[in-house]
């Protein structure tokens, strides 16, 4: 019995080692086989990039428990951003502006608010933010120049998207730092806001975000930061991006941890529907949702999940505005992609036309 036993014993061993030796053969050749096409693509396909931008002081922010990041209050600095050659060394400025920020952490553009006027309030990212343009270009003041009689409260911050906006809403009180109860809310809509809200690998910035989720009576709730709320995804997409950046072939490998288990259409178009419903509730106004002019620029992938958040915001009622602007290169900032002055000059005059901002406003 004890020989039968020893016998088992020395079976199993040999069993052991046989499928630890063939794992390590496998890993071994996946590994062999990942570096040699890693080699080849890198012979192969040259990186053939004729320019390299640089950037200095782009984004000047202090890190906030609710909100992720927010902008500095009665803060005022300068940001530069060029494009060298790889040739050469010749540098071509692409922009160097100054941002000037207000008590409340605001993008202000030197306006004098006006006791008792309605108000007009920009959530967004970058696109309304301004970034990479003068104070007298932004959107924010071209609005002030078409609505004089208008105060214009600036609460987009450069990489916020929906959650941003919901964050500020819940946790800021808007009564108190906007001067008029009458006004109206726009929010900046571009595709890619549905990745600022779930954690994608394409936006690592913002998994210390605000994060919101629906319980079990479908309810949108907070749940901390993204990282907090989805720790493991976050960590595992954080491991592919840092793998990313010694791989360019893993860099082409389309794996997003941040949309399992979630509908990123579903979550943005909940998010705008309660910013919609907290702003209501607080204020004499009308939330609106415009779909800015450079979101004709979306990949062919993400237009199902774009149209889906559009038709979940149609069924709640929420006004969205499609502005008839045809964008072309002057529309962005060249070697940079954000709003131009003249693209923000033509959304200003097209907003200031609407019926909505008509009947407000009494243009």
């Amino acid at each position: 019995m004890a020989n039968f036993s020893v016998k088992m014993n020395s079976t199993k061993m040999k069993a052991a080692r046989h499928f630890f030796t063939l794992t390590l053969l496998v890993l071994g050749s996946v590994l062999l086989t990942f570096t040699a096409v890693e080699i080849l693509y890198r012979i192969l396909v040259s990186d053939d990039k004729t320019v390299k931008i640089v950037n200095e002081r782009l984004y000047d922010t202090l890190k906030d428990k609710k909100l992720g990041a927010i902008l500095k209050a009665n803060h005022s600095y300068t940001a530069r951003k060029y494009a060298v050659s790889v040739s050469d060394g010749h540098r071509e400025e692409i922009y160097e502006v100054v941002y000037t920020m207000d008590e409340r952490h605001r993008r202000t553009v030197g306006h004098q608010i006006i006791p008792d006027s309605p108000h007009v309030l920009l959530f967004g990212g970058s696109f309304f933010f301004g970034e990479g343009l003068r104070d007298e270009q932004t959107l924010q003041h071209q609005l002030k120049l078409r609505m004089p009689n208008t105060n214009i409260y600036n609460y987009a911050v450069h990489g916020w998207g929906t959650n941003g906006m919901l964050g500020v809403i819940e946790s800021v009180d808007l009564p108190r730092e906007v001067q008029s109860s009458k006004g109206i809310a726009i929010y900046g809509y571009l595709w890619f806001h549905e990745d600022r809200n779930i954690g994608s690998i394409r936006t690592g910035w913002a998994t210390k975000f605000p994060y919101y989720e629906p319980d079990v009576d479908g309810n949108l709730t907070s749940h901390g930061t993204i990282y907090e709320g989805r720790p493991v995804l976050m960590s595992l997409n954080s491991g592919l991006r840092k793998l990313g950046k010694f791989s360019k072939l893993l860099s082409l490998i389309n794996i997003d941890f941040g949309r399992w288990c979630i509908n990123p259409a579903k979550l943005t178009a909940q998010i705008i529907i309660e910013s919609k419903r907290r702003y209501e509730k607080m204020f004499d106004g009308e939330f609106i949702v415009l779909i800015h002019p450079l979101n004709s620029k979306i990949p062919d992938p993400e237009k199902g999940s774009h149209q889906s958040v559009l038709d979940q915001l149609a069924i709640a009622g929420i006004r969205v505005l499609h502005l008839p602007i045809e964008t072309s290169e002057e529309s962005a900032i060249p070697n940079d992609g954000h709003p131009s002055a003249q693209l923000n000059r033509e959304i200003a005059r097209e907003l200031a036309m609407t019926e909505t901002m008509r009947h407000l406003f009494g243009l």
